[in-house]
């Protein structure tokens, strides 16, 4: 029994030896303790060297000498342009010609539709605005056309459109004379030369106040985002470029609100083509 009474006592002894080593040690490099205290060392020394880093690339804000307006004023334009030419001519009276009321659809005029011209404006809409924003489907504005020279204008989309392409294909012209353009300074712009006389401007005017009375009936469709584009492709044309802005925001609006309405609905191939078209042309035009 003494023995036996002996051998327990000695491991009993020797567990709390061991026990004792074990909490007054140092932790190894892989215990928990260690792991956890180099953790808080390495996320403080860490979190100091990205801070000295974040600090050292940080850019200041864009100096305003880099605005369009002051760019005109580099040296290199040798004083073309005076200074806030840009932000005059946007928001500077039209020039003589261009706004609407001077031109056949004043308050209380008749706006009229020629029908036997609408084949050959539809044809220079097609050479010479479509093929720069190609967001309609050619084969369906001709159908449309046809509809319109058998039945005459209704209120619905497809008239819409033939209108405003109609108002596009009175008022454009080929590019050319780009050099000439770049030495006239932007408030000038209207009023560069052109072969459009004012019967020609009239006439689109009037075509496209006829459009935009139907615009209030359109509902959230595709149709409806093509007409409202091609409006701010209008303005843009006529030298109206906050005109312009607002209704291709609108076009945006219009499509993002008809996009989340055909959420999980099945599209034709050339549904998706029309509706990719149209995203990136609002998305370009917008910003």
């Amino acid at each position: 029994m003494t023995s036996q009474e002996d051998v327990l006592t000695a491991v009993r002894n020797n567990n709390l030896g061991t026990s004792t080593e074990s909490n007054n040690s140092t932790p190894g490099p892989y215990s928990p303790l260690r792991m956890v205290s180099s953790s808080k060392q390495t996320t403080g020394s860490e979190s100091s060297r990205e801070h000295l880093a974040v600090k050292s690339l940080a850019v200041p804000a864009p100096s305003s000498n880099t605005s369009p307006d002051n760019v005109l004023m580099w040296p290199i334009f040798l004083n073309n342009y005076n200074k806030n030419c840009l932000q005059d001519a946007v928001f500077s009276q039209a020039p003589p010609g261009i706004h609407s009321n001077e031109y056949g659809a004043k308050k209380g005029v008749k706006a009229t539709f020629q029908e036997d011209k609408v084949p050959a404006l539809m044809e220079r809409f097609f050479h010479m605005v479509h093929i720069r924003n190609p967001i309609v489907d050619q084969e369906d504005l001709q159908r449309n056309a046809r509809i319109v020279l058998e039945d005459g204008l209704s209120w619905d989309e497809g008239s819409c459109l033939v209108l405003l392409a109609c108002a596009l294909g009175r008022i454009a012209e080929p590019f050319q004379g780009g050099q000439n353009m770049a030495n006239i300074p932007p408030i000038s712009y209207g009023k560069a030369p052109s072969s459009l006389d004012y019967s020609d401007l009239a006439e689109a005017e009037s075509y496209f106040t006829l459009a935009r009375r139907r615009l209030g009936v359109l509902n959230q469709s595709i149709a409806a985002v093509q007409c409202f584009f091609l409006c701010g492709v209008f303005y843009m044309y006529t030298f109206r470029p906050l005109d312009a802005f607002q209704h291709f925001h609108q076009a945006s609006v219009i499509y993002q609100v008809y996009s989340k309405s055909q959420n999980g609905s099945s599209t034709t191939q050339y549904d998706n083509r029309t509706e990719q078209t149209l995203f990136w042309s609002c998305f370009k035009s917008e910003w």
